[in-house]
């Protein structure tokens, strides 16, 4: 995958003001049908870390901490994933598999963003989350994705793999009923 330049990210930045970001299409992959049909979209990222982590370990609990990393779908078309991390356990006080955060993701995609939110753990199982919210092409899009992720702050690499599972509602009219 490569990466974003620091100058397209700023265009992206500047051209989408407060939200902004640059952007995956997801034209290539399956993006939701105006039929309401199933849909599947995996995003892979890199450099994702938390904003303020300078070094390895869970967060003290209750705090929150911003959460960024760059992101491509499967024919390499890129955007940005912006979220927030809130520690809610030590992860020296819990099994490695225990929740140790509750997690709001946010993918700004060229055609448009998909909002998500779930508890993760610091293992390497996949974590499960629901989309809570869509706009552009994913707007109405409910469904859920799985997310393995190794954030740089946390003794990970930096790399994130979100497959995601979505139906959107279909756009014919109901009138009359």
């Amino acid at each position: 995958m490569s990466m974003i330049s620091r100058r397209s990210m700023l265009g992206g930045v500047a051209a989408g003001a407060a939200v902004g970001m640059g952007g995956v299409s997801s034209a290539s992959a399956e993006s939701p049908d105006p039929g309401g049909g199933e849909s599947t979209l995996v995003l892979t990222a890199e450099g994702l870390r938390l904003g303020n982590a300078g070094t390895a370990g869970a967060p003290t609990v209750g705090t929150t901490q911003l959460v960024s990393g760059f992101v491509a779908d499967e024919s390499g078309a890129e955007g940005v994933m912006h979220g927030e991390f809130r520690s809610i356990a030590a992860s020296s006080m819990v099994g490695s598999a225990a929740p140790t955060s509750i997690e709001t993701h946010h993918f700004v995609l060229a055609d448009g963003t998909i909002t998500g939110t779930g508890v993760a753990s610091l293992d390497d199982a996949p974590d499960s989350f629901t989309i809570v919210g869509g706009t552009g092409a994913f707007h109405g899009a409910t469904g859920s994705y799985s997310a393995t992720q190794s954030h740089i702050g946390l003794g990970g690499n930096g790399t994130a793999t979100y497959r995601f599972t979505m139906t959107k509602p279909s756009t014919q009219s109901n009138e009359g009923s």
